[in-house]
């Protein structure tokens, strides 16, 4: 069934978190402005029409991982042309699917801190949360909602919302397994095998088939989040500027560790 996608404007910062980071870019600053803004998505959904439906998703790009301090050592230009395609060197781990940085972990860390202080503000909190199936995601999300997550809920890995995909080690899947023992508190979007059968060490995604991808993830999103109205992402910077994008949003340059809430109107046409 196609999906169309609609930003509702005028209640998030178009550029993600705001100077205050508690607020997490929302525009209104009244003391009430978290009941204001529930009510709000409560009229704007009463007001749709058949296959219509009103969601406010957060999308968090993962913290800094090892492959983003290579970038930062070598430079854009020698790690798109060369260093990417390798698994690292002397010093740094970056392939396949590297973990975060001690700086990464720090950024998830002060995410979690943002979110206890505005869910005790008010704020409505995620009732589904979805992941790119890769270390830096998992991590990042699990450290952001220490403590938070509601007690027998297990994000989902969705491998549709994995990052620009191909050539660079970074973007290659560990084996299901491996991801599943390391992350026990996640269920997979099946089917999903055990070997990354999407990274192509040749061929690296253009553009065009990035959108395509991201476009069909982000209706798996859409679909399992079912009835819930507050959603979680958890992706990369590529696959964000994707989903932006496929959703009709501004260009956004997210940093490691950066959110952006959205409100989007999602129309289902049978």
């Amino acid at each position: 069934m196609p999906v169309t996608y609609e930003i509702v404007p005028g209640i998030f910062s178009p550029s993600g978190l705001s100077e205050k980071l508690s607020a997490f870019g929302l525009l209104d600053e009244s003391p009430d402005r978290w009941t204001r803004l529930r009510e709000k998505l409560e009229r704007l959904n009463e007001e749709c029409g058949a296959g219509q439906e009103v969601k406010l998703i957060w999308l968090a790009r993962h913290g800094e991982g090892y492959h983003n301090l290579a970038e930062k050592k070598y430079g854009p230009g020698i790690w798109n042309t060369q260093t990417a395609r390798e698994n690292g060197d002397d010093e740094i781990t970056w392939g396949p699917d590297p973990l975060l940085t001690s700086l990464g972990e720090q950024q998830a860390a002060s995410l979690n801190e943002a979110w206890k202080i505005a869910l005790k503000d008010g704020m409505p909190s995620p009732e589904k949360w979805f992941c790119s199936p890769m270390r830096r995601t998992a991590s990042t999300l699990e450290i952001t909602f220490r403590g938070l997550l509601p007690d027998g809920v297990k994000p989902l890995f969705i491998e549709n919302i994995r990052e620009h995909n191909g050539v660079h080690t970074c973007d290659k899947r560990l084996p299901k397994s491996i991801l599943a023992s390391a992350f026990p508190n996640f269920d997979f979007l099946e089917p999903m095998e055990e070997e990354d059968v999407l990274w192509d060490p040749d061929h690296r995604e253009s553009e065009e088939e990035l959108v395509a991808r991201i476009a069909k993830g982000f209706e798996q999103v859409v679909e399992q989040s079912g009835t819930s109205r507050y959603i979680s992402v958890t992706a990369h910077s590529g696959a964000i500027r994707a989903m932006l994008y496929v959703l009709g949003h501004p260009p956004v340059a997210l940093p490691t560790g950066g959110v952006i809430p959205v409100v989007v109107r999602i129309t289902t046409k049978s």
